[in-house]
């Protein structure tokens, strides 16, 4: 059988299936083991009929937590150490991959009782900066446009926080891939011919990271929750308070998991303590590509000016 080793949001993964999401590592001592093979298929008959819907997490009975996709397989879940993937008939790598490194990892890192975002991560002038927002709200795009105009990129999809001593919380590199849209790819200067689509969604693609950042942990100083896209121009807005923590809760990466693993009082005392140790603000930006330059010079001179050195370090 043969391992492979990965480092991904300051973790070290052996894995049976190799993920070229992720960098390659020396072997060491595993934070984390994905196992190919039939016990989360195991796990899930053990539910009887008390199986939830395609896609959702259960509590399985022999412990930790069990989820089945059809187009994938099944993934089971403990520990925050442990994840068994039985691959489904027919089913590609990318999309046993898609769910395994979304969902099932995702898990892992609750049931580690970690703050997780959904969210892309650019880092400028040694600090990072996560955007948030619904699906398909534009996070990928604006990382990947800041990853052409030079800036290393700490990840899509999925932010890991880790505690900093002294306080404040810091980020590691994540998945060197993005799931971008055709448009998206296309405003960018790129071109989806050849590209591996993102399971069923026929029109949207990974597209490898080419300024993914070095290993090493980046503080965090900046959120930025991007509002519902208007023809207007773009425009960023301070947000603080209960607000400020609404916006992080908001964008839990899975919040399901948090009532599941009963994570609800720590939970919220994570999005607190990042809401006050960062600058959290709402962009609103134009919807048309062709503008996606006002945006990025928007963020920029803010980044650059007067309010980044009164942000919250």
């Amino acid at each position: 059988m043969n391992i492979h080793w990965h480092r991904a949001h300051g973790l070290l993964l052996r894995s049976t299936l190799e993920l070229p999401e992720f960098a390659a590592a020396r072997p060491g001592r595993a934070d984390i083991a994905v196992t190919m093979g039939g016990e989360a298929r195991l796990a899930w008959l053990g539910l009887g009929d008390a199986t939830p819907g395609q896609g959702a997490f259960a509590a399985a009975p022999v412990g930790g937590h069990v989820m089945h996709v059809d187009s994938a397989g099944h993934y089971w879940v403990r520990g925050g150490t442990e994840i068994f993937v039985s691959q489904a008939p027919g089913a590609d790598g990318a999309t046993v991959r898609l769910f395994l490194l979304g969902s099932a990892l995702g898990m892992a890192f609750h049931q580690r009782g970690m703050l997780v975002l959904h969210g892309a991560t650019v880092r400028h002038d040694g600090a990072a900066t996560i955007f948030v927002g619904h699906s398909g709200g534009g996070k990928s795009t604006l990382a990947a446009a800041f990853g052409k105009a030079g800036l290393p990129i700490l990840g899509d999809d999925t932010v890991l926080l880790w505690p900093r001593p002294g306080g404040g919380f810091e980020v590691w590199p994540g998945s060197r891939m993005f799931k971008l849209w055709c448009d998206a790819i296309e405003a960018l200067g790129g071109d989806a011919a050849g590209l591996v689509s993102v399971g069923d969604r026929l029109d949207k693609y990974f597209v490898p990271n080419d300024s993914a950042a070095p290993d090493r942990p980046v503080p965090v100083l900046r959120v930025v929750a991007l509002a519902a896209a208007d023809d207007g121009p773009a425009e960023l807005a301070p947000v603080t308070g209960l607000e400020a923590i609404q916006v992080i809760a908001g964008n839990t990466y899975r919040p399901e998991y948090v009532p599941l693993l009963a994570r609800e009082a720590s939970h919220f005392r994570l999005c607190s303590a990042l809401a006050g140790s960062v600058a959290v603000s709402r962009l609103r930006r134009p919807w048309d590509m062709g503008r996606l330059d006002e945006t990025l010079a928007l963020l920029d001179r803010h980044w650059s000016g007067p309010a980044a050195a009164a942000s919250p370090r």
